[in-house]
C-alpha cells in the first residue's frame, strides 16, 4: 500500500477509568464512572493509489485516470476521549462522551495538471480536526410482572474542519460537488 520507505509505523492507545461509586457512596447513584483515553491509528490509502490507473472503454485501454504516488505516508489519526457513565434511581442510565481528534497527512484524491496525462493523484494533502459529542439516556419506566416499558434517547454531533491543506482549494465531483478548502467543514457541498 505504501512506498518502500514507509513500510513500518507504530501506533498506541492508553485508556483508564475510575469507578467513583466504588469509593464513595452517593445517594440515588448506583454507578458513577469517569473514563478517558488517548491514542493513535493509521489510515491506509486505496490499493491503487501508488499506481497509475487507466480507464477501460469497450475492452480497450483509454485515458489515464490517476497518477501513481509511491511516496504516500500513512495518515495518522490522534484522538482524545473523555466520558462519564451514570446509573441512577435503579432505573436510569446516562452516558456522555466527548472526542477531539486530528487526522494529519490525510490521503485525498487531488486534481493534478493536465500535462501529467491524468486528472487525479492521491496525496497526503490535508489535516482535519474532528469534534464529537454523544449522549445516551435510557430508562426503565415501567417494570411489573405483566409489563415492561423501556425508553431511550440518543444524541450525537460530529464536526470535521479542514485546518490545513497543502494546495489551493478544489472541488471533487461525485454525486454533487464537494469543496475541499482550508477553513471549510470537510464534506461541504457546493451546488449550482
Amino acid at each position: 500500500m505504501f512506498g518502500a520507505d514507509v513500510r513500518w509505523k507504530t501506533f498506541y492507545r492508553v485508556a483508564g477509568a475510575w469507578r467513583i461509586s466504588e469509593d464513595l457512596t452517593i445517594p440515588g447513584i448506583d454507578e458513577l464512572k469517569l473514563r478517558a483515553a488517548y491514542g493513535t491509528a493509521g489510515l491506509r490509502p486505496p490499493f491503487e493509489a501508488q499506481y497509475e490507473t487507466f480507464s477501460l472503454t469497450n475492452g480497450a485501454i483509454g485515458s489515464q485516470s490517476t497518477l501513481g504516488n509511491s511516496n504516500l505516508k500513512p495518515s495518522i489519526n490522534r484522538e482524545a476521549e473523555i466520558g462519564v457513565d451514570i446509573a441512577f434511581l435503579r432505573r436510569f442510565n446516562f452516558s456522555a462522551n466527548y472526542v477531539k481528534g486530528t487526522s494529519s497527512d490525510l490521503i485525498l484524491p487531488v486534481p493534478v495538471s493536465a500535462i501529467t496525462g491524468a486528472s487525479l493523484q492521491y496525496q497526503n494533502a490535508a489535516e482535519i480536526e474532528t469534534s464529537t459529542i454523544e449522549f445516551t439516556l435510557r430508562g426503565n419506566l415501567i417494570n411489573t410482572k405483566n409489563l415492561t416499558w423501556d425508553v431511550g434517547f440518543v444524541f450525537d454531533r460530529n464536526r470535521q474542519k479542514v485546518v490545513k491543506l497543502n494546495r489551493s482549494g478544489y472541488a471533487i465531483v461525485s454525486a454533487g460537488i464537494f469543496r475541499i478548502e482550508e477553513g471549510l467543514t470537510f464534506g461541504t457541498l457546493y451546488g449550482r
